[in-house]
């Protein structure tokens, strides 16, 4: 190594990161049951994996429980290695999808880089919420990106068919990894897409490409292809779930035609990663993409291509593959702010998104509601707690075939109402209190407590105990 200080700094901006989840982590990381899925996929390892008393969770994660068989059949031993595991998924996510970012922007500055990297990380707050619920999605996808860098750099740096011993090795543990990835969450091959519209036109101005350089991307890039779907097809059946895939892309199908009917209440759960700052980065990204003519609006289109099966969804997970291009579009947004050559609007626009950026961190939108179990802040209400209001409705909302009525809203500092989505709780805005504020760990911390007493009094009692998913957020009709 010619110079080891330039290295290090090259990759500061990981330490960033850590640092940045760990104090996230040791403030909010809580290892408790978040969501119905969470408890679901570690009942049947504590049960004993017998299939006769209950099943595993989903055949799609097949190679999750694989990894779970190797634990014993004890349950916090379950519950904390799984939350463990994904929680790392979480960080190396985001590390790799930052380090993609800067060979995508080819970014070499490790200024730069550290401070892109915490942009990032108040931009996109869900980074550090996904992380705190079992996500096979959020475990599967650094291996992807893994993948993606390898490939990307054995294929692009050749303007020719690879040679050396050591390139096609480099090639085969790229799609071994993909598959890997792919096996923990089968919907995760779709990325593959991404990854070959990648390898064939980063990098590359099309209008003065070679004809037989471009043959030669796009001719490994489609080995890559069929070789990743081959792997990912060989760890499927290493999980023992092979004869489920018919089976599990029907049962997607059918769940697709569904209307999931959206609302304002559940798209309000994903402002923690479309933030405002988020969107208006975003579109000025995607603007220099078009102005430019950058190859890079490829790869973001075919990123969105590859959620639009799933697009009807209110979690991020399910629409994992599309975060690193969104993350690029709006980290292009602040490097086209960093350039502008008229001084004013640089510091005019760039104080516009500094603030877009920072208030949602400290204030929150609350909702006063006479008949909901959460709020008006990130809290629940006891039963028969009251609130003072109007008694006087504004607004109806509707969730889940309920409508609810708002009766006030409000923006108050340090607090925001706790939406119910698939992947647990978000806030509306106060990122900051709930992550490092103790709020995440409290709000967890009653629910489950609330649960344990209700199931204890059912056993008490000999009572039936009926509960309808992990997130009753209406008081009982």
């Amino acid at each position: 190594m010619e110079n080891p200080g330039k290295f290090v700094r090259q990759y500061l901006f990981i330490l960033l990161i850590v640092l940045a989840f760990l104090v996230v982590y040791a403030a909010s990381l809580t290892f408790v049951y978040v969501t119905g899925d969470d408890a679901a996929t570690i009942l049947w390892h504590a049960q004993g994996r017998n299939h006769q008393i209950w099943s595993p969770y989903a055949h799609y994660e097949g190679m999750w429980d694989t990894w779970l068989s190797f634990l014993p059949a004890h349950e916090p031993t379950l519950r904390f290695s799984a939350m463990s595991i994904s929680a790392m998924g979480g960080l190396f996510f985001t590390i790799l999808s930052m380090a993609l970012i800067f060979e995508w922007l080819d970014i070499q500055s490790w200024q730069q880089r550290v401070f892109l990297s915490l942009s990032a990380l108040l931009i996109f707050p869900e980074l550090f919420f996904l992380g705190l619920v079992i996500d096979t999605a959020l475990i599967g996808m650094p291996f992807i990106l893994v993948s993606h860098l390898i490939a990307r750099r054995s294929i692009l740096t050749r303007s020719s068919i690879l040679r050396k011993k050591q390139e096609w090795i480099n090639l085969l543990i790229s799609v071994i990894l993909f598959g890997l990835g792919v096996s923990l969450r089968w919907y995760l091959i779709v990325y593959g897409l991404v990854i070959v519209t990648d390898t064939i036109l980063s990098k590359s101005n099309l209008r003065s490409l070679k004809f037989e350089e471009l043959r030669h991307r796009t001719l490994l890039s489609f080995i890559w292809g069929g070789l990743a779907i081959l792997s990912s097809l060989l760890f499927i059946t290493l999980s023992g779930q092979w004869i489920y895939l018919i089976s599990t892309f029907t049962g997607v199908v059918n769940w697709l035609s569904h209307d999931i009917g959206y609302s304002i209440y559940l798209l309000a759960g994903l402002n923690t990663f479309f933030s405002p700052a988020a969107i208006v980065l975003a579109i000025l990204g995607i603007w220099i993409m078009i102005r430019k003519r950058s190859d890079l609006l490829f790869i973001v289109l075919f990123s969105f291509l590859s959620i639009i099966p799933v697009i009807k969804t209110d979690e991020v997970k399910q629409i994992l593959t599309f975060v690193p291009a969104f993350m690029l579009c709006s980290i292009l947004g602040i490097t086209s702010i960093m350039s502008f050559s008229h001084k004013k609007m640089q510091k005019a626009f760039g104080g516009f998104v500094i603030i877009l950026l920072l208030l949602p961190w400290f204030i929150g939108l609350t909702v006063y509601s006479p008949n909901t179990r959460w709020g008006p802040g990130f809290e629940m209400r006891r039963i028969g707690e009251s609130i003072n209001t109007t008694n006087r409705s504004t607004l109806n909302v509707s969730a889940w075939g309920r409508i609810f009525p708002v009766e006030n809203i409000t923006l108050r500092l340090g607090d925001g109402l706790a939406v119910s989505t698939g992947e647990g709780p978000r806030p509306l805005g106060a990122y900051g209190a709930v992550l490092l504020g103790g709020g995440w760990r409290d709000f967890v911390s009653t629910r489950d407590r609330e649960f344990q007493e209700a199931i204890l009094l059912s056993i008490q009692e000999k009572t039936p105990f009926l509960l309808c998913g992990m997130t009753p957020i209406f008081w009982p009709d």
